[in-house]
């Protein structure tokens, strides 16, 4: 009887990204972002908008974070016809004394009118250069605005003036006009001093057009955080380029409001006023704690800078009144009054409530309950700076061109389902993708389209440890994994080829299909494809015995040539097999992308009722959950016993998320739990062929216990903890 052997664990990386100790670094123009200009590991970012004192106050009198977020570009820039910003350069400055981080400036986009803070702007090189003498490398960029989801669900279609792309082109030549429209168009009308906050999983693209730093926006209805940050990651060590993030309050969902905007805030406070530009949890908004559980993540997946959207404060922030009022603690400030022609529920506080708002008490009586909790993390993340680097041991390969989004979200990112490029119709390999996260991060796809908020962070069965990256990644880039698996279509790339077998001869895995055994990545499978299409519905896994009823499935009939079976069916044709390549092994499935070799069982209904961005919800709705997943039940029990073993722990309870991180002692290791269930969570946490010494929980006391070598750990319904586990002896290696 066939049997899994475990091959020997690699050296584990635990060293941050630092883009300057990076050859691409020496290669490229404009150069990435450097750790070297962060005054420290991790930055906190705020959304401050007009009334900027009191985000410059709250940033010294409660030292809230070290870096700013301008909402609109028309805190610096004016439309061109009204002249510059009275003032701005002055505000500016004293930014710039105080040594804050200009982390990004939102507003620029391509072919709109430049209205109500955003549009088509080109920065006047005097504006670009007076940032750059003041801020120096504090100044990290003008911000692109999640252009790529706008570009997939607009632009495409002939909006503001692009040239419609025919659904009929090559991924190759979508990904030819996505670079003209970002790099070639977009990023031209800010001299390519570009920071990336984007809204899909292209973040690899980003950073072959050498933007500065990748980013994402958390939260809000586009998609799935927890699956977005797996192509970050990815694509952060792919090309070595820092990473940041920004927690949004916009929304919609079947609790709240299906659109962006809502009446009040925090009723039961008496205040009744709106929260800066939009609004916070309950009436708009994400809730806190699912702030709170991206917040954590986003530290721990190792982000150098992350904040959030707004809801921090009552004052209306983000109003973008017509005055400007300028930092009036410091003086700056406009000589005389002006008249106000807005007068609205944003501005009930008057101009002499304002001009106290820099003492401390007020500060205080003017956070929300957010703005509190936000508050505590920020203690809570630099109390513990040591958070060490996330372990992510399988590279998930997809093609460089593959111009992937989940198969419906919201409109900002794709107009219609099951398409990629906005356009281009699934293949059978796009469905693998999906299906595979979906069984990686289970119901990943309900968000933003179910209650509470599913889908946005989900259990992992196989720990949150999986990244991104595409075919083009050099042979060091594959060494910082374990494994490898191959998701959709696959090029026929001699290079690509070569840099898989160097990687699997050094004693490491690989797992892919029949159907990407493309070009020289055959001669790794130690298989031979004979026939194609067959049908079967029957399995039978020989490393267990045991046998499976699966329903009709496709399969490529193979001779095995050195591979061993390790699952065949009742017609005796092998499902899974295993080839030995140097000291390392190849996982080879015949069924047709691990599935049926059909499309999902997905129901989408259409509701014409809904605003734009909420034109699509799933089955949800109608009490049908999505599908399960449709790989084969024998392909999931053999793969995922290879995925499980290449984990550092093992985790017993009900479903959770869970990260561990390495920091520089093999004693020690950081386990992160993240319950997004409605209910509390008890279970164990066990490190792998170690007895656990002491554990020191970051987010709170009490709830911890070692027993027998093992922590038993209790968690509150939609919350996280942290442990910093020690075990009696050293077990890691490092790289």
């Amino acid at each position: 009887m066939p049997s899994l052997s475990k091959l020997k664990p690699h050296p584990i990386p635990n060293q941050p990204i630092t883009p300057e100790d990076s050859p691409r670094y020496n290669q490229v123009e404009p150069k990435p972002v450097a750790r070297r200009d962060l005054p420290k590991d991790f930055q906190e970012s705020v959304q401050m908008g007009w009334n900027d004192y009191l985000i410059y106050n709250a940033m010294f009198d409660y030292d809230f974070a070290t870096a700013i977020r301008p909402f609109t570009a028309w805190m610096w820039v004016n439309r061109e016809q009204d002249g510059e910003k009275p003032g701005w350069r002055e505000i500016a400055k004293k930014y710039a004394e105080k040594g804050l981080i200009i982390n990004s400036i939102w507003g620029i986009r391509h072919g709109m009118n430049f209205a109500l803070g955003s549009g088509q702007r080109v920065v006047p090189q005097d504006v670009q250069d007076f940032l750059m003498e003041t801020f120096g490398p504090r100044f990290l960029g003008w911000e692109n605005g999640e252009q790529d989801g706008e570009y997939l669900g607009q632009y495409i279609f002939g909006s503001f003036g692009w040239t419609p792309q025919s659904p009929e082109r090559s991924r190759k030549e979508a990904y030819e006009d996505f670079v003209r429209f970002s790099r070639d168009t977009l990023d031209a009308l800010f001299h390519h001093h570009v920071v990336v906050i984007g809204s899909l999983g292209f973040s690899h693209y980003y950073a072959e057009m050498n933007n500065r730093m990748l980013g994402l926006e958390f939260g809000t209805g586009l998609q799935s955080t927890i699956l977005r940050c797996a192509f970050l990651r990815g694509a952060s060590r792919q090309y070595d380029l820092l990473t940041h993030g920004h927690i949004s309050m916009f929304m919609p969902s079947i609790e709240q409001k299906p659109d962006f905007y809502g009446t009040k805030c925090f009723p039961n406070e008496g205040r009744g006023v709106k929260v800066e530009f939009q609004y916070a949890h309950p009436d708009g908004g994400i809730p806190t704690h699912l702030a709170k559980r991206i917040w954590f993540a986003a530290y721990m997946y190792g982000l150098s800078i992350c904040g959030t959207e707004g809801g921090l404060f009552y004052d209306d922030m983000c109003a973008m009144p017509k005055h400007f009022s300028g930092i009036e603690a410091e003086g700056v400030r406009p000589d005389l009054p002006v008249e106000r022609e807005d007068a609205s529920v944003c501005d009930v506080a008057s101009d002499v409530q304002r001009q106290n708002m820099h003492r401390g008490s007020s500060l205080e009586h003017n956070l929300t309950p957010f703005g509190r909790e936000y508050r505590k993390w920020v203690w809570i993340t630099r109390a513990r700076p040591n958070r060490g680097v996330q372990y992510s041991p399988v590279a998930l390969v997809m093609d460089f061109y593959h111009g992937w989004s989940p198969p419906i979200h919201k409109g900002l990112g794709q107009a219609d389902p099951e398409r990629v490029w906005g356009n281009i119709p699934y293949n059978l390999g796009d469905f693998q993708i999906d299906q595979f996260f979906h069984w990686i991060f289970p119901n990943y796809g309900e968000y933003a389209y179910a209650p509470a908020h599913r889908g946005c962070l989900t259990p992992t069965p196989f720990g949150d440890s999986f990244d991104v990256i595409l075919h083009n990644a050099s042979e060091d880039v594959l060494k910082k994994y374990q494994a490898v698996v191959l998701l959709g279509e696959m090029p026929d790339d001699d290079g690509f080829a070569k840099r898989l077998e160097a990687f699997v001869r050094s004693g490491r895995t690989v797992i892919l299909c029949t159907r990407q055994m493309t070009g020289d990545i055959a001669d790794l499978a130690g298989v031979n494809i004979t026939e194609s299409g067959l049908t079967s519905s029957t399995s039978r896994c020989l490393v267990t015995a045991k046998s499976f009823r699966e329903n009709e499935y496709a399969y490529d009939h193979v001779d095995p040539d050195g591979a061993e079976v390790l699952a065949e069916n009742d017609e005796g044709h092998p499902l899974v097999c295993v080839n030995q390549v140097g000291e390392g092994r190849v996982f080879v499935i015949t069924p047709a992308f691990w599935a049926n070799g059909k499309r999902p069982d997905y129901v989408w209904h259409k509701r014409d009722d809904l605003p734009w961005d909420m034109s699509y919800r799933n089955d949800f709705f109608k009490g049908r959950p999505l599908p399960p997943v449709n790989f084969l039940k024998v392909v999931q029990k053999i793969i995922g016993s290879v995925l499980e073993s290449c984990s550092l722990i093992k985790v017993k309870g009900r479903p959770i998320q869970w990260i561990v991180n390495v920091t520089d002692d093999p004693r020690k290791i950081l386990v992160t739990l993240i319950n997004n269930g409605e209910a509390p969570w008890e279970g164990t946490v066990k490190v792998k062929g170690q007895n656990i010494e002491s554990c020191l929980e970051w987010l709170s006391s009490g709830e911890t216990m070692v027993k027998k070598g093992k922590l038993k750990a209790a968690l509150p319904a939609s919350d996280v903890r942290i442990y910093e586990l020690t075990c009696e002896e050293p077990f890691l290696e490092f790289a």
